[in-house]
């Protein structure tokens, strides 16, 4: 059974700014056995929970 753990994503802008509230992002998180985990747009900031395996799935 995989432990839990939590990614968070922020995104910047060229300025180094933090990009703009109102700006969505597809974001795809997949595993190291290639599995995908997230695949969908999302505002910047976003926390995800995510298997923690301990071994390589966690690439």
């Amino acid at each position: 059974m995989a432990e839990g753990s939590s990614l968070k994503v922020n995104v910047f802008d060229g300025a180094r700014q933090p990009i703009g509230t109102g700006v969505r992002i597809l974001i795809t998180i997949t595993d190291g056995s290639n599995k995908q985990l997230v695949r969908d747009y999302f505002r910047p900031g976003q926390t995800f929970d995510l298997p923690f395996y301990n071994n390589l799935f966690d690439n």
